[in-house]
């Protein structure tokens, strides 16, 4: 064949080895007895390719690319989208050896995977890994289709690798980043250095921020602006069965476009809009047969019932709540309670979902719960009760409250009742009878008849937990 025509077809068959159409592949020298590959005898080297996809539902790379600029080739990312960087890596055309690129842990292995940014890479909870360092322990393996998870190659030598980037490890920036890989094979042969770039583009989508008031005063649909207690051992709020209490939602617009919110559905009663306002609990509130919401179910329908929205009209903040009112359709359950929120704004943007929790337990008053369990028990007349109450302490009716709360024990470094803590409450400690693990002494409460339950002494312990009040 004369010299013209190799270069004719050689010509015509460049496109499809270029863009990999129909995956064709033309051999440019004829082999010989060296084995084939170009002059010289030398192997081609594996090939590595790097991509930025979206995810799927299940949380995985989709197989989707991000949006690309047909002008420079970088891919446009969205600020705070959730993305993944994919390196995918074929064997040697001529060896076909494989891979090994992660380590016994599950991670890259940073011996055969480089892969570096041109910017510091954010971490959430940890220091940001320094521009240039390897973040080959950050990648795992991806089984895309007939791979095994296990690091290794597929049975046609190929392996892909993943790394999930979340909205708080976004990388910073104006200008694009860069990512830049490359993989070694088995036979310690690497993978031509490939790159991929991202412009951040967007703004970040709004947020939403979720906290626990008291109910508002008879008759108001104004906020208390009064926090429930929390439990001074792990900071959960808390709230008593027979009190209101209200799930404040303050939906905040993106810090970039200050898009606002139309969270009230004025056509359907002026209550939540289901469409903007997303509200689930993890137990049901209320009877779902007489009107309660089942767990999961959204509780947007709720809102703007009994509390008036308000809107700040400098930052474009709402706040909106939920009054859960233990007379109500919606009363909540006793134990621990997680509430999850999401918001939508005037763009159609969500905003990631935020989660609180709180506990509500079973009230105790001391009138009703307390004080007859200390009159019968403790303060009558040769115990703690008039006229010469022992230790010069009364705890009969009408004196508890003022002789307990915020008032210092004889006997140890404690106030008697210290309102929210009963840890720190020395009478606790007395009718426990662990008074010396604190620094007390003399003997358990009550010195006459029987101890006092552990029904009987939680019952003084949420009056404590609950404030304490003389109520």
């Amino acid at each position: 064949m004369k010299l013209a025509h190799l270069l004719c077809l050689a010509l015509f068959l460049l496109p499809a080895c270029v863009d990999g159409g129909g995956g064709l592949s033309v051999p440019l020298f004829e082999e010989d007895d060296g084995g084939g590959g170009p002059p010289g005898g030398s192997e081609a080297p594996p090939v590595a390719s790097m991509t930025f996809e979206t995810l799927g539902p299940d949380g995985l790379p989709s197989g989707d690319l991000l949006p690309v600029d047909p002008d420079t080739g970088e891919f446009i990312l969205d600020r705070g989208q959730v993305f993944a960087v994919v390196i995918h890596a074929q064997p040697s055309v001529d060896t076909g050896v494989g891979f090994d690129a992660t380590d016994s842990e599950g991670q890259g292995n940073p011996d055969v995977l480089q892969v570096t940014s041109d910017r510091p890479w954010p971490r959430p909870g940890e220091e940001p890994v320094p521009a240039g360092e390897n973040l080959a322990t950050l990648f795992r393996e991806l089984d895309r289709e007939d791979g095994d998870g296990d690091g290794e190659s597929d049975p046609d030598g190929s392996i892909t690798l993943t790394l999930i980037v979340g909205p708080t490890d976004q990388v910073p920036g104006v200008d694009p980043f860069r990512v830049t890989g490359q993989l070694e094979d088995l036979s310690e042969i690497e993978t031509n250095q490939t790159e991929a770039a991202a412009f951040i583009a967007g703004s970040f989508p709004p947020s939403v921020r979720m906290s626990f008031e008291t109910g508002p005063d008879s008759g108001s649909r104004e906020f208390s602006g009064e926090g429930l207690t929390r439990r001074p051992s792990d900071d959960t709020p808390i709230v008593g069965s027979e009190t209101p209490w209200v799930l404040v939602l303050e939906a905040i617009p993106n810090i970039d476009t200050g898009i606002g919110f139309d969270l009230i559905d004025e056509d359907n009663g002026d209550v939540g809009d289901p469409s903007t306002l997303v509200v689930t609990a993890d137990v049901d509130f209320g009877d779902p047969a007489q009107g309660g919401i089942a767990a999961g179910e959204n509780l947007a329908a709720f809102f703007h019932v009994d509390l008036d929205p308000v809107i700040d009209d400098l930052s474009g903040v709402w706040k909106i709540g939920l009054l859960i009112d233990p007379a109500g359709p919606i009363a909540a359950p006793n134990g621990p309670i997680q509430l999850s929120a999401s918001v939508v704004d005037l763009e159609g943007r969500s905003s990631s979902t935020m989660t609180a929790e709180l506990e509500q337990i079973e009230s105790s008053k001391l009138s009703e719960d307390v004080q007859p369990l200390l009159t019968a028990r403790c303060g009558f007349s040769g115990c703690h009760g008039p006229p010469f109450p022992s230790q010069g302490l009364d705890l009969s009716d009408g004196a508890t409250h003022g002789e307990t709360v915020n008032m210092p024990s004889t006997q140890a470094p404690l106030d008697l009742i210290e309102p929210f803590d009963p840890e720190a409450s020395y009478l606790i400690h007395k009718v426990r009878g662990t008074q010396r693990d604190v620094g007390g002494t003399g003997g358990r409460m009550p010195s006459i008849g029987p101890r006092l339950t552990a029904e009987e002494i939680n019952r003084i312990e949420r009056w404590i937990l609950l404030g304490a009040k003389d109520d």
